[in-house]
């Protein structure tokens, strides 16, 4: 099963030089056009014995942000309620994973519907790593409740 992602875009790259290339144009788009969607990078490696290795980087909005606060962002409300229940999807699909849960709920979202192969532990080996961003400022302490 496929899923659409409108105004998905491919670049194939050749070096590093032309990968660096292609995240600093797709880091362009997102700053130009305004949205805190979710992001999705995918580097695939082909290596000359043959094998294929994939690598997905992943932004998830920070859609709970309010107006005023330390960076631009909608305020909360209709526009948000997307991202968080992409996040809320995401996170249910962890926990289920970790649970060692029968049905993982990868259709609930099309986030985890593009991840499903790299979280999939069937689909080969797993590692997942997350990395927060916080600020121990006092200013910024309603964004990490």
């Amino acid at each position: 099963m496929s899923t659409y992602v409108d105004g998905l875009t491919w670049w194939t790259v050749h070096s590093a030089l032309d990968g660096k290339e292609a995240m600093r144009r797709a880091l362009a788009r997102r700053r130009g056009g305004g949205a805190r969607g979710h992001t999705i990078a995918s580097l695939e490696v082909h290596g000359a014995d043959g094998r294929t290795a994939t690598i997905r980087f992943v932004q998830m909005a920070d859609s709970d942000r309010t107006v005023g606060s330390s960076a631009a962002a909608p305020a909360r409300g209709a526009g948000g309620v997307g991202h968080r229940a992409g996040l809320s999807a995401f996170v249910k699909v962890l926990q289920a994973l970790a649970e060692g849960k029968e049905h993982i709920p990868y259709r609930d979202s099309r986030v985890t519907q593009i991840l499903q192969h790299s979280l999939d532990p069937y689909e080969g080996p797993l590692a997942v790593t997350f990395v927060g961003c916080l600020s121990d400022e006092q200013k910024d302490l309603h964004e990490t409740e």
